[in-house]
């Protein structure tokens, strides 16, 4: 389990809004240059709020290793998988509906891999509950928390 903590910026009704200081675990990330992350080092992250954390609370927040694990793949290696395979099924029906090798492959392999973002970002928004992180702790109430917020992150909090 993957695991970090934040502040509280805003709540909905089964979602919450927390601002993460970016972690030494984020330093070592080979995708941190795609997700935002390097750009700045606080992120803003939609999480699930069964815990019932209001703004301003500190919470620890966790996403599954395996469900990142599973995201990764759909996101990342699908896609080419898609490009790859329908490049070689572009080349090889090409010449049957009488289209330049080279052409079929390009056209059949972008096909399939728009497709599979397609369906990628479909079951992002129905299946978005299960991958995203999730509030599984407050470490300190609205009560407690101090004004100065940039204080707390530059101690490592």
């Amino acid at each position: 389990m993957i695991t970090e903590e934040g502040l509280v910026q805003e709540v909905g009704p089964s979602t919450a809004l927390v601002l993460v200081h970016r972690s030494s675990a984020c330093a070592g990330c080979h995708s941190r240059v795609t997700c935002g992350s390097s750009e700045h080092d606080e992120m803003l992250v939609e999480v699930t709020n069964e815990m019932h954390a209001q703004t301003g609370d500190w919470v620890q927040i966790s996403v599954p290793a395996r469900s990142l694990l599973k995201a990764t793949f759909i996101v990342y290696i699908l896609p080419v998988l898609a490009l790859l395979t329908g490049t070689i099924l572009g080349s090889k029906l090409a010449p049957s509906i009488a289209l330049d090798e080279s052409m079929g492959a390009v056209l059949c392999g972008v096909l399939c891999m728009v497709t599979v973002f397609g369906i990628a970002k479909w079951y992002d928004t129905h299946a978005k509950p299960h991958y995203r992180s999730r509030i599984t702790g407050i470490t300190r109430c609205t009560a407690e928390r101090t004004d100065n917020r940039q204080s707390l992150f530059n101690t490592g909090h």
